[in-house]
Parts: structure tokens; C-alpha cells; sequence
């Protein structure tokens, strides 16, 4: 549980430091509605994958050799909406 708390940290950081960066190239006049746009992208429209797998490998051999190996692994993944209908992470 920790390790998710902490990626959900990392996680608003990363979208706050994202926000601001698109935020300034964006023009004084249009400000408002990017904001609008890039909120909706980064949050409410955005798409967050976490797949996890464990595999248990256990082979009987004839005599006293015996074969196990347990492995765990997986990805994330996370996708951005559409800001300002063209641009997509």
C-alpha cells in the first residue's frame, strides 16, 4: 500500500509540473481555456493502468535435483485525454 501512496504522489507531481509547463506556452489570452482543457486531459479524461503477475515454476526431476522459482512482475501505464483535441500523451 505504501508503494501505491507514494506512486500516486509522484504520480500529482509529475501532472502539476506538466500542468505548469503547458500552462506557460499557452498565450495570456487563451489561458483560461487551456487550463480548462489541460485539467480535463490530465485528470478527469486521463487513464491509469496497473497490471501485476506472479508466475510459480515447480519441476519435479528424477533423484534428489529439484527446480523452483517464483517471479513477479508487471507495468504501468498512464494516458493522457486529448488536449485542445489534437495533442495526447
Amino acid at each position: 500500500m505504501h508503494d501505491r501512496t507514494l506512486h500516486l504522489q509522484c504520480q500529482r507531481a509529475l501532472l502539476s509540473a506538466l500542468s505548469a509547463t503547458l500552462l506557460a506556452l499557452c498565450g495570456i489570452a487563451q489561458a483560461a481555456d487551456a487550463s480548462d482543457d489541460i485539467a480535463n486531459a490530465l485528470g478527469r479524461d486521463s487513464e491509469v493502468t496497473l497490471h501485476l503477475r506472479s508466475y510459480y515454476f515447480d519441476r519435479l526431476n528424477p533423484g534428489e535435483v529439484q527446480n523452483a522459482a517464483w517471479a513477479i512482475g508487471g507495468w504501468a501505464g498512464y494516458k493522457t485525454g486529448w488536449i485542445a483535441d489534437a495533442l495526447q500523451f
